[in-house]
């Protein structure tokens, strides 16, 4: 009498059950796995590298104006600030295969998504960064809620704008206040220094 052991195993949900020989009735032999119940979770994804890859893939959708696809190039360096999950909400709203920008959604659904992701995301920091901005500002686009702000506060992390707030509450005028987002974001602000093709 020959002894087949038959292995039985699951893609998912391994259990520690018993396995029966196919064999003959009387000869049944019983192999104990000792695997116990396994669930397999999913790799975490990083929240950091998906912001960046936003980031990128709006980029590239600025393949038009360096200025433009410099400035997403550079704005994937704030995915590593804690609104990290805002900054990438924020580029998904780019869903069309033309090049935006916060400041320049150009579509009324780009920018309806915006000023949503944007209001949901609203806290004290942001608020604070802006009407310090604004009071030095009042008559800039942004401030007159005319559109979107180029770098919009609520993906900032609560340094970045409390910094940006003591910025603006010190500046003697709104190029001033300019000034203190351009310290803030040199790499972003280089981007518009620089001639568009």
């Amino acid at each position: 009498m020959g002894m087949r052991v038959l292995a039985i195993v699951g893609l998912i949900g391994c259990s520690n059950s018993n396995v029966v020989d196919a064999g003959d009735a009387g000869d049944a032999t019983v192999v104990d796995t000792g695997v116990s119940d396994v669930t397999i979770e999913p790799k975490p994804v990083d929240p950091v590298v998906v912001c960046k890859a936003e980031a990128m893939r709006v980029a590239a959708l600025c393949n038009g104006s360096s200025q433009r696809k410099c400035f997403f190039e550079k704005y994937a360096n704030l995915c590593t600030l804690e609104r990290n999950d805002v900054i990438t909400s924020a580029l998904k709203c780019f869903n069309l295969p033309a090049c935006h920008t916060f400041s320049d959604p150009s579509d009324p659904g780009i920018e309806a998504c915006i000023r949503m992701i944007s209001m949901n995301a609203s806290n004290a920091g942001s608020v604070a960064a802006r009407a310090a901005y604004c009071a030095k500002c009042p008559t800039s686009g942004p401030c007159m809620d005319q559109y979107p702000f180029p770098i919009p506060f609520e993906h900032l992390s609560d340094a970045r704008n409390a910094q940006t707030t003591m910025c603006a509450d010190a500046a003697a005028d709104c190029m001033g206040a300019d000034q203190c987002i351009a310290v803030e974001f040199p790499e972003i602000d280089a981007c518009f220094k620089q001639g568009d093709n």
